[in-house]
């Protein structure tokens, strides 16, 4: 997967690209560097080489010379949590002390009843490699994302839009996200709790994820 530096508020992984914001662009900080490491690392584990791209040439120069020092091991679990920070709308780092996973009632009821999350691949009994084929997989994420239950942090809106995503089988758009909008249903995790699960991983963009499932 490539990885760039871009000049804007948010950062998001699309079709094969991690467009990677800096919250002081041009200057990139320690909790930036280390963010951009564990993304790394996780492409590596699953045998990708990430390609680093940036217009500015010192930025590159300075992500290099950080990786070459830095060799963490799974699960990669930031140092702060800042680390696995989002944007908000204004572009301010968000982070908190839980993780959310939100989805649709449909798909709640049936959460309810196991009493665990299920990663993408056991709701669905289907191989990753066929679920990485799908038309819902918009975003065109890697097969080895639906192996895992995604975490986002509970004091952000994402994952709503992305249950609303999943409901009408496409991208909503602006009146789909106000007078049309169908709400999800969130499930709270302390983030602590989360750390402490066996499967749990960082992958350098979502703020959390654990393999396979996780118990309520």
């Amino acid at each position: 997967m490539k990885l760039v530096i871009w000049q804007n508020t948010y950062s998001l992984q699309w079709d094969g690209t991690y467009h990677f914001a800096l919250e002081s662009y041009p200057m990139i900080q320690d909790w930036e560097l280390e963010k951009i490491a564990d993304f790394c690392n996780y492409e590596r584990m699953n045998h990708r080489e990430p390609q680093i791209i940036c217009k500015d040439q010192v930025i590159v120069t300075k992500i290099n010379q950080y990786l070459k020092h830095n060799n963490r091991k799974p699960p990669f679990t930031p140092s702060h949590k800042k680390v696995a920070s989002t944007y908000d709308v204004s572009g301010k780092a968000v982070y908190g002390d839980w993780l959310s996973h939100t989805c649709t009632v449909e798909t709640a009821i049936a959460v309810f009843k196991s009493g665990k999350l299920l990663s993408a691949v056991k709701a669905f009994n289907r191989p990753a490699e066929e679920l990485v084929k799908d038309s819902r997989n918009a975003a065109g994420d890697p097969a080895d994302y639906f192996n895992y239950v995604m975490l986002g942090w509970s004091n952000t809106t994402s994952g709503y839009r992305l249950a609303m995503e999943r409901l009408i089988g496409h991208l909503p758009n602006d009146r789909e996200l106000n007078e049309l909008f169908i709400p999800g249903v969130s499930f709270h995790f302390s983030y602590e709790e989360v750390l402490a699960q066996e499967h749990y991983l960082f992958d350098g963009y979502h703020p959390a994820k654990v393999k396979n499932h996780l118990p309520l």
